[in-house]
């Protein structure tokens, strides 16, 4: 994979975009991509502008908002257990802590792995990465301009590029307290995949002064990872990078 080629079309992420939508536009990709955007309008109204349901203090609300979540991202959470992880963010100053840091406009890297890590331990005791995803969208369809999003497919176009470009060791690895190189478990240690997609943004902006937003790279990775791994499906070789990437 050529990272030079991947930040080319960064750069024009609309126009990648569009033309992956025009490439695939089937009357089932039309239908698909207008259920997504009705799901994302919903989930904005719900996470961000409704001044009640925005809020965490309410079980009913909460319980909404992780089936909502679950639902529409197959965030594998099982029926049995979406209101013992309502409960579980119903005990925590989460409304508070959410925004605690937005004055620096950074993210609260402790309530992420508070979250991911309390709901694993004391309400689910499965796989964290599972429940690494599902806490970073808890939190970003509340706060989208704060926290990125984790996927498997951002993360893992995330390793290609500081793979080729080293953006960890020339831009962000200054930020990092313990952190020397990116590797594939490093990336799911959240305040290390917040850097690097920070870092990414930052080489656009700096090097071809565009400025991108989290939820618009979140889009591009995504999609350029999705297509890559329609590409690769023949070989085999993307199933055996995606397996490796979330170990």
């Amino acid at each position: 994979m050529n990272s030079k080629k991947i930040i080319d079309e960064i750069i024009n992420y609309k126009d990648y975009v569009d033309r992956f939508y025009n490439k695939t536009r089937t009357y089932k990709k039309i239908r698909e991509q207008k259920d997504i955007e009705l799901q994302e309008e919903l989930l904005t109204k719900v996470f961000q502008k409704n001044t009640i349901t925005k809020e965490n203090t309410n079980l009913d609300i909460i319980l909404m908002k992780v089936t909502m979540l679950n639902s529409f991202y197959s965030t594998m959470i099982k029926n049995k257990d979406l209101v013992a992880v309502a409960r579980y963010i119903e005990c925590l100053e989460f409304d508070k802590e959410l925004v605690k840091y937005k004055y620096k406009g950074k993210p609260n890297i402790k309530l992420v792995y508070e979250l991911a890590y309390g709901i694993r331990d004391y309400v689910i005791k499965k796989d964290i990465n599972n429940i690494y995803s599902f806490a970073s969208k808890y939190c970003a369809w509340h706060e989208p301009n704060l926290y990125p999003i984790v996927d498997s497919y951002t993360k893992g176009m995330l390793y290609q590029i500081n793979g080729e470009l080293d953006l960890w060791s020339k831009i962000v690895r200054k930020n990092s307290e313990w952190c020397t190189r990116v590797t594939h478990k490093a990336l799911n240690h959240y305040d290390v995949y917040y850097d690097l997609y920070m870092g990414v943004l930052s080489y656009v902006k700096k090097e071809y002064k565009l400025t991108l937003s989290l939820k618009q790279l979140d889009i591009f990775l995504y999609e350029y990872g999705k297509e890559y791994e329609i590409q690769s499906q023949e070989s085999g070789y993307y199933e055996t990078e995606l397996k490796r990437l979330t170990e």
